[in-house]
């Protein structure tokens, strides 16, 4: 008799485990639900109380710690700075791909939650002011 190991095979029944005769043999009654247990239904059951359980545990998922703020805001001032790179490269090449740079510049740009190290949230202001200034100087 063969067993099924899992996904994507089958082996020989393991030694030591023996299928439980269709009488019940053995010595041991199988699962079995008392003829007298009521049913879900008639017992009454009541909703849980769900109100509100699941927007609290969405707001909790939603507050950021103070290494993932970090995190955050070291991720986004690199492609600030990446993106002021490509920025530079395309004007130096004679503006061919400044739109796309400045369009990824522009959105990149937006503040974001304030990291907790307060030496990466000057950076971030820096770098963001920069971004700013290299739009401003675009659009005249």
């Amino acid at each position: 008799m063969g067993t099924i190991d899992g996904v994507g095979g089958t082996g020989p029944a393991r030694a030591g485990w023996a299928r439980p005769s269709q009488s019940g043999g053995q010595g041991g009654a199988g699962f079995a639900v008392p003829a007298s247990a009521p049913s879900p239904s008639s017992a009454g059951a009541a909703p849980l109380p769900l109100g509100g359980v699941l927007e609290t545990m969405l707001a909790l998922q939603a507050v950021a710690t103070p290494e993932e703020r970090n995190r955050t805001a070291l991720r986004r001032g690199q492609a600030l700075l990446g993106e002021l790179s490509r920025l530079q490269a395309a004007l130096l090449r004679g503006g061919e791909g400044a739109e796309a740079a400045r369009a990824a510049l522009g959105s990149l740009a937006a503040p974001i939650e304030e990291p907790a190290d307060p030496v990466l949230a000057s950076l971030l202001r820096s770098i963001r002011l920069r971004a700013q200034v290299e739009l401003e100087r675009l659009r005249q």
